[in-house]
């Protein structure tokens, strides 16, 4: 089950707060009516993306224009954090030439 599902990224009553120090650095996850690649970059971040600063994941991502750039080879790196708001304007500004 993703961990965007309803109510899936509230711990239960149970659990103590400090059990699970993971769940604390990550926040909340993207709204239901963002993009699916936030959700799935968010799904891949709270899997792999824990490093000393804080759940931090790099993606090399290529630019694809299907009228214009139907094949590139250039790559850039994205960086994600637990700031899910600012990935589009990220993405963006990196491809922005």
């Amino acid at each position: 089950m993703s961990t965007n599902e309803p109510f899936s990224y509230f711990q239960p009553a149970n659990d103590s707060p400090r059990s699970d120090h993971r769940r604390d650095n990550f926040g909340r996850p993207p709204r239901a009516e963002q993009p699916i690649w936030q959700h799935d970059i968010w799904d891949l971040l709270r899997a792999y993306g824990e490093t000393e600063e804080g759940p931090i994941m790099y993606v090399t991502s290529h630019y694809i224009s299907h009228t214009t750039v139907p094949r590139n080879t250039v790559t850039r790196p994205l960086r994600f954090d637990t700031d899910h708001e600012t990935w589009e304007a990220s993405v963006r500004f990196m491809w922005e030439d």
